[in-house]
């Protein structure tokens, strides 16, 4: 829609921006498009998504720029194009909406001001963009840049003299991204000069970086860039407790036998020792099953109860082992002697054996509570986030680890407290719907994990439409692995990881 307005008194944006701009008239395009804008859509729509992506979205000054290369980052993607205009990025941001990406980064608006376009229309553009992207993506972290100064000294660029409006649109994003709760990224302040035009020493012409220029920017982002959420890979392969179909559960050795088997993640069971140690078991007991006393004994079911882990220091629990005794419901499993290890020794074996083995390795955390047990066979649900999150921070797992459990509250102090963590809500028997669990939760987590009986291709399809991977439990024939694959889930866990090195 082309436009010829006059703007007298106008105000926009719900009041948080109020513009006179007292008898002016001037002509702007609303539909300007770039000779090249319909071509790169094109190209943009043709490329893969992942959700681990990094977006960095704009005109010529973000589309000049390899952002991979610059950052080191393979998942940053570049969805710049010259001569964009903000009505051009309201077009096509769908785009990058459906990709669900980890982060988005803005800057868009200097043609608009050279294109005559009002200052409030610029950021009443901006919040709409703002708002689509919550709304489509609400995972999606958006980091707002401010517009880069211009300098009208460069030979042939005196017309690079609209200053006031870049202060103007400036002023607003920074109401906006408070209004908007999104952060801002002042980039105006670190690359303007003393007269608070672009730096020449940045610039080749007045209004594009140079080399330097895009070297200064890179400070001011590396640190919003990083990935902070669980890298997922293309698909989880997850071994169950390492591989428990033929190694004793969550011992180090059935982690070195899944990775062995093609897992690129595995699944770890936390419970919490009297000594507040994180150790790896996925009974708060030692099971009758599989466990043997330091005197050589076995347990009976009702002698198990009495051998419970939060009333035992590690140094005890250690001396039991839990590999020898057939285990009666996995009769592959082999015999060895092992203990239930520290999370944090498990961690570091397994990222020794994993660079030795050139095999990168990811982890599942699952919080063993249960809203019963506080303070019986458990510490308060908040002092076990503290517990686990103490070692993922302690072994710099933060990008390489996500933390699920049964229980919503461990994930919602997560959520809260640790909101760049991954989380993943299991769900076994449930006759809530999907909408109910995520708003008894109450926030959209990465992972949605169910018991892989009641995946339907509709589930999968409502997972994905709200931004969730689907990763099902426990899977543990061949058959179903194949089915779920074909159905579209994002991965599979399993007690029998060789069935991954099967299904090639």
């Amino acid at each position: 829609m082309k436009r010829r307005l006059s703007f007298i008194a106008v105000t926009l944006l719900g009041g948080l921006f109020s513009t006179s701009i007292l008898a002016q008239k001037t002509d702007w395009d609303s539909t300007y498009r770039p000779g090249n804008f319909a071509r790169k859509v094109a190209q943009f729509k043709s490329y893969p998504h992942s959700q681990n992506d990094v977006v960095f979205l704009g005109n010529s000054i973000t589309d000049y720029n390899n952002w991979n290369e610059l950052l080191q980052m393979p998942y940053a993607k570049n969805r710049g194009i010259s001569g964009d205009i903000t009505f051009g990025v309201l077009e096509r941001l769908d785009e990058v909406i459906e990709g669900k990406p980890s982060k988005v980064f803005i800057l868009i608006g200097i043609n608009d001001i050279s294109r005559n376009i009002p200052e409030a229309v610029i950021l009443q553009n901006h919040k709409r963009i703002l708002q689509r992207i919550k709304q489509g993506s609400p995972r999606t972290q958006i980091f707002l840049q401010t517009l880069l100064p211009v300098n009208n000294e460069v030979p042939g660029r005196t017309e690079f003299n609209k200053f006031a409006q870049i202060l103007k649109v400036n002023e607003g994003l920074k109401k906006l991204a408070a209004e908007e709760k999104v952060t801002l990224i002042d980039l105006f302040s670190h690359f303007s000069n003393t007269a608070g035009k672009l730096e020449k020493r940045f610039t080749y012409d007045g209004l594009h970086l140079n080399a330097e220029g895009y070297l200064h920017w890179v400070p001011l982002i590396r640190e919003y860039a990083k990935p902070t959420r669980f890298m997922h890979p293309a698909f989880n392969k997850e071994g169950h407790r390492g591989i428990r179909g033929l190694s004793p559960e969550n011992t180090i050795p059935s982690m070195y036998l899944a990775m062995d088997y093609g897992v690129n993640t595995l699944e770890v069971d936390v419970v919490i020792s009297k000594d507040k140690k994180v150790v790896v078991s996925h009974d708060v007991f030692f099971h009758q099953d599989f466990s043997t006393t330091p005197d050589g004994k076995t347990l009976t079911p009702a002698e198990a109860q009495l051998h419970h882990l939060y009333k035992m220091n590690y140094d005890s629990i250690r001396k039991y082992d839990v590999g020898l005794k057939p285990h009666p419901a996995f009769p592959q499993q082999q015999k060895i002697a092992t203990y239930k290890p520290l999370l944090a020794e498990l961690i570091d074996s397994v990222d020794a054996y994993a660079k030795k083995t050139g095999k990168p390795i990811y982890y599942n955390i699952e919080l063993k509570l249960n809203r019963d047990y506080d303070n019986v066979h458990q510490p308060t649900v908040n002092e076990m986030v503290e517990l686990v999150m103490e070692v993922v921070r302690s072994r710099k797992i933060e990008d390489r680890c996500y933390l699920q459990s049964f229980d919503f509250r461990p994930l919602q102090i997560l959520h809260q407290q640790y909101p760049d963590i991954e989380t993943a809500v299991l769900i076994g028997v449930d006759k809530r719907s999907l909408a109910k669990q995520i708003e008894d939760l109450g926030y959209i987590p990465g992972i949605y994990s169910p018991h892989y009986s009641v995946v339907t291709a509709e589930l999968i399809k409502e997972c994905h439409q709200m931004g969730m991977r689907i990763i099902p439990w426990t899977v543990n024939t061949k058959e179903e692995i194949k089915k779920l694959k074909e159905m579209g889930v994002d991965g599979i866990i399993t007690d029998y990881a060789n069935y991954f090195t099967d299904d090639k």
